[in-house]
């Protein structure tokens, strides 16, 4: 079975009480901190808003608008459908699919 490594990269500072709770059931609790987790249904999917939208198509801002992802850094958790499949070639250059 495949592994992955899995790093926080930001501060729980700010996050949600959900997303900090993620992060403590992956064993994630200070920066820089990587962990190896058994590839699962459940971390697989994240996608990572990394360039801003300014500047952008309306057609770009729509789709990074429904796909969850309105601030640089976020991160979304989004099932493999052949619709994401085509957001994503759309806005393939603004944000960063990770393999969790």
């Amino acid at each position: 079975m495949k592994t992955l490594k899995i790093t926080q990269v930001r501060s729980q500072i700010g996050q949600t009480p959900k997303h900090r709770g993620t992060l403590r059931a992956l064993g994630l609790g200070k920066i820089g901190r990587t962990v190896e987790r058994p590839e699962s249904p459940e971390l697989a999917g994240m996608l990572r808003k990394v360039r801003s939208q300014i500047g952008q198509t309306p057609k770009h801002r729509g789709t990074l608008r429904a796909l969850g992802l309105g601030k640089i850094g976020r991160t979304v958790e989004r099932p493999e459908s052949p619709e994401l499949a085509g957001m994503l070639r759309k806005v393939r250059h603004l944000v960063r699919v990770e393999e969790s």
